[in-house]
């Protein structure tokens, strides 16, 4: 009896350690993909905002404040989504003004469009909303 129930107990380890080990396995497997994109996102950023700055420095003011509207729309949009996951996420000072200040003078895609994204509203919205249940 007691090599059968030896038996069961290191089975059972087996068992455990051999599902760790794949599920480890396969969490590091999809999450290739997601840093790859991150450092491409990352690297395409760095980029923008190089050109952005040398612009900058080279007297062209357009390049860099297509930069700043393209980073600002993009962070009010995920500071929204951020915010709408996080039911009890705290607003700063700063970023309270922050907002307000943006919502007041939303950024405009040169190029991409004549006006502010639509999306821009709706952050605005979530974040205004959220901002005064604070």
């Amino acid at each position: 009896m007691n090599r059968r129930l030896a038996l069961i107990v290191v089975c059972t380890v087996l068992a455990a350690v051999s599902a760790l080990a794949g599920s480890g396995a396969t969490f590091l497997y999809l999450a290739k993909p997601v840093e790859q994109w991150n450092i491409e996102f990352n690297e395409m950023q760095l980029v923008a905002q190089a050109s952005a700055l040398q612009a900058l420095r080279e007297g062209k003011a357009a390049p860099a404040l297509q930069q700043l509207e393209l980073a600002a729309t993009h962070a009010i949009n995920q500071l929204a989504k951020s915010k709408a996951a996080s039911a009890n996420a705290q607003i700063t000072y700063a970023t309270a003004q922050a907002i307000k200040y943006m919502c007041s003078n939303p950024p405009a895609i040169v190029g991409a469009t004549a006006g502010q994204p639509p999306s821009v509203n709706e952050a605005c919205a979530a974040l205004q909303d959220s901002a005064a249940n604070k």
